[in-house]
């Protein structure tokens, strides 16, 4: 579905590198599943200007509307705490959309790449998120 979107788009695929599923769909069942989008060596098209430096996870939902369901929040914390270990990634670089706003307010990224998005939504809680990761991932289960 995505996919499509984002072809629809004029993208080459997926922006994304990984899908978690919600349980608003007919297979409710498969809250929480983590599915592979565009390939972890390939640039995303996830979020401009820093594409090329970034892994992109798309959480199905609406975070303004509903938090995040227990099974996405678990597979969101133990996805991204494998990825913080595998690419040596400080657990305070992860962001959500909305946060990248501050990166181009220090001129990490230009101003023309500021997001105009509130994703994940006022609802889900990205310092909570954060800590939840370093816990996983001092516990060395990520």
């Amino acid at each position: 579905m995505i996919d499509a979107w984002h072809r629809d788009r004029g993208w080459a695929k997926i922006g994304y590198n990984f899908v978690v599923l919600d349980d608003r769909r007919a297979q409710w069942w498969r809250d929480g599943e983590v599915q592979q989008g565009r390939a972890l060596g390939k640039i995303g098209a996830h979020c401009l200007g820093l594409n090329e430096r970034s892994v992109g996870v798309c959480v199905v939902g609406h975070g303004d509307r509903r938090p995040w369901t227990y099974p996405q929040r678990v597979s969101v914390v133990y996805l991204c705490a494998r990825l913080c270990k595998r690419y040596s990634i400080p657990v305070e670089h992860v962001l959500g959309h909305r946060e990248v706003s501050a990166l181009a307010d220090k001129g990490i990224i230009h101003a023309k790449h500021r997001p105009d998005t509130r994703c994940p939504g006022m609802l889900i809680h990205m310092d909570g998120a954060r800590q939840q990761i370093a816990k996983v991932i001092e516990s060395r289960c990520a």
